[in-house]
């Protein structure tokens, strides 16, 4: 996948809470080596009252799974 096309898809909050939804996104950009949108959703990802602990555990489980499918990691940026 080269790109995410996630608003049409997860603006439905019926089926995916704001957490979910931000878990499925924060996922896909992080996994694209996404920059700018990965800090905006990590910084999101708090802002929707997920605490500190539990992003950075969920940064690092991503992290894990990108290492795992084999991508580089270590120009990410950390919050």
């Amino acid at each position: 996948m080269s790109f995410s096309c996630y608003g049409l898809y997860l603006a439905d909050l019926s089926v995916f809470g704001d957490v979910e939804n931000e878990l499925v996104v924060l996922a896909s950009v992080m996994g694209q080596n996404g920059g700018v949108a990965t800090l905006s959703h990590l910084k999101g990802f708090r802002r929707l009252g997920v605490s500190t602990f539990d992003v950075r555990n969920v940064e690092s489980i991503i992290e894990m799974v990108v290492q795992y499918m084999g991508k580089d990691i270590s120009q990410w940026r950390k919050v």
